[in-house]
């Protein structure tokens, strides 16, 4: 900031002020981060991972959304509490970040849901894609020296862009209702825990 002095002889000077924004620039970079990534796993949460499917689409980037939402978590917040909660949604974000390939991404899009994008344009890819987080999450947890083992599963649904919907919303609620599907399955059919949006999902959510 520039301030013009004059002095008794006439003479004009200027008065430079300076300020130190450095600190502030980091504070902005601080809250944008907090905006866009989940604070207890370190993924995208669901803000920034809208923004991530965002510009996908503005690309014309074709890639496949499975939602994924996890059984037994709320037996582990109800029996051990939330901190043994917490380690559960920290692992299953390790084991999304870990299984899937480096152009995919993980988001965790609130509770006990999560998002992956996956690069991918087939069913046989995607079905590749979730077994490998599958077989990482489904792993034995032991709470508070409890000696019998807890296990976590998923409900998956998975839905296409462009092919299934070019709009994010309707994306979004073609996998929901297919995860709701797999989600009915639990008990009866714990191995079929992946479904994909299929044509009579699409043609009643236009």
């Amino acid at each position: 900031m520039a301030s013009p002095l004059v002095t008794d002889d006439g003479e004009r000077y200027y008065q430079l002020t300076l300020n130190d924004i450095s600190s502030r620039k980091h504070e902005l970079q601080k809250l944008a981060l907090q905006a866009d990534f989940d604070a207890l796993t370190g993924i995208y949460n669901r803000n920034g991972g809208e923004k991530l499917i965002a510009k996908l689409m503005r690309k014309d980037h074709h890639f496949a959304l499975a939602l994924i939402d996890l059984n037994g978590f709320k037996a582990v917040n109800d029996i051990f509490g939330h901190d043994a909660g917490d380690e559960v949604l920290i692992f299953v974000a390790e084991q999304l970040q870990e299984k899937i390939r480096k152009n995919d991404v993980a988001i965790r899009w609130g509770g006990d849901e999560f998002v992956l994008l996956l690069q991918a344009e087939d069913e046989v890819s995607v079905k590749r894609a979730i077994e490998k987080v599958n077989d990482g999450v489904k792993q034995p947890f032991y709470f508070n020296g409890d000696p019998e083992p807890t296990f976590i599963s998923m409900s998956v649904g998975v839905s296409f862009f462009p092919a299934m919907s070019d709009d994010m919303n309707t994306l979004i609620k073609l996998a929901d209702i297919a995860m709701y599907k797999a989600k009915q399955n639990k008990v009866s059919a714990p191995n079929d825990y992946l479904f994909f949006a299929d044509s009579a999902s699409r043609n009643g959510s236009q």
